[in-house]
């Protein structure tokens, strides 16, 4: 609008600029107040979020503890004198797997070396060898035996929880692949196991007692 061609408005134009500023003013302020909402809302939700996905922590009670300690006792006074009675099954079953063994040995060894050999134990039955026939004491007929060399020679232990029962303190085994024909009872306080050299000829077993 030209001031010159409406006198009567003089002054319009610049009361028209002033309210048009003032309008522009308070709606830039509108705007920025929305924008700072929709920030702190985004904000809060954000913490919110951060909130619910923090895994929540939780303790055990004393009462649950003492159930704990309750049940691990209970299962171990379960599974103990299982594998008590377990180990002793074991221990009979070794012991009589390691004496057929060497009475194994003995056997081939006869046969090889061509020469009388015995499998000999102590008067208490606490331990056991092998021995071999003297070649002098033989040609003389006296038989006498001494106690082979190497590892093999050694003497053995019987663990203590086990009982050797045998009528004579050895077994014999001759150069012509023949045995003596007896049974040697391993034995613990629960049951026996019975190593015999009768069953088979030339062989050594393992029976369990009937």
């Amino acid at each position: 609008l030209r001031k010159e061609e409406f006198p009567w408005i003089r002054g319009a134009g610049n009361t028209f600029i002033h309210r048009q500023g003032h309008i522009t003013a308070k709606i830039l302020i509108c705007l920025r107040s929305v924008q700072m909402g929709l920030r702190v809302k985004m904000i809060s939700l954000i913490g919110q979020k951060r909130v619910v996905n923090r895994p929540k922590e939780e303790s055990f009670t004393l009462l649950e503890i003492i159930l704990v300690v309750l049940v691990i006792g209970v299962i171990a006074g379960l599974t103990v004198p299982n594998f008590s009675k377990t180990y002793v099954d074991i221990e009979l079953k070794k012991g009589a797997e390691d004496l057929a063994y060497l009475m194994r040995y003995a056997a081939g060894r006869a046969v090889i070396k061509n020469i009388k050999t015995r499998l000999e134990f102590n008067p208490e039955f606490s331990q056991y060898w092998l021995a071999e026939e003297v070649k002098d004491s033989a040609e003389a007929g006296e038989g006498e035996f001494k106690k082979i060399s190497g590892r093999l020679g050694k003497k053995f232990n019987i663990p203590s929880g086990i009982k050797i029962e045998l009528e004579d303190e050895f077994v014999s085994f001759d150069p012509d692949g023949s045995m003596d024909k007896k049974y040697i009872y391993v034995c613990n306080e629960k049951k026996c196991l019975i190593v015999s050299t009768k069953e088979k000829r030339g062989d050594v077993l393992v029976l369990e007692e009937e």
